[in-house]
């Protein structure tokens, strides 16, 4: 059973600032094209297996169902909706930062 897989508008826009940022501050085309794979690498996992990956380990998220998937240094966070066969993706974050404060402050609109 293959799942549909979307983004939502925060979270596309962490994935675009994220490879903004490692292109033109840090200037490392090479590793922005490596995450960039290692994205699209996740997407087609989580259409074949959605829930392969752990549940995130603070609340309210945990309760609700988010998991995440390494990569690098970052963490992709995502919902699943097993009734429409869809995953959403809800942040994209850099794995080092105050994540539970950062995902506080926002409220994905699925």
């Amino acid at each position: 059973m293959t799942y549909s897989v979307h983004f939502t508008n925060q979270a596309q826009t962490d994935v675009d600032n994220c490879l903004g940022y490692i292109e033109t501050v840090l200037f490392n085309h090479t590793a922005a094209k490596l995450l960039e794979r290692r994205i699209d690498s996740a997407l087609d996992s989580l259409a074949a297996f959605p829930n392969a990956y752990t549940l995130v380990k603070f609340e309210p998220w945990r309760s609700r169902g988010w998991r995440q998937i390494p990569l690098g240094n970052y963490l992709m966070f995502y919902e699943v909706r097993p009734a429409q066969k869809t995953v959403y993706i809800t942040a994209f974050l850099y794995g080092a930062r105050d994540l539970p404060t950062i995902l506080s402050q926002r409220e994905p609109k699925l």
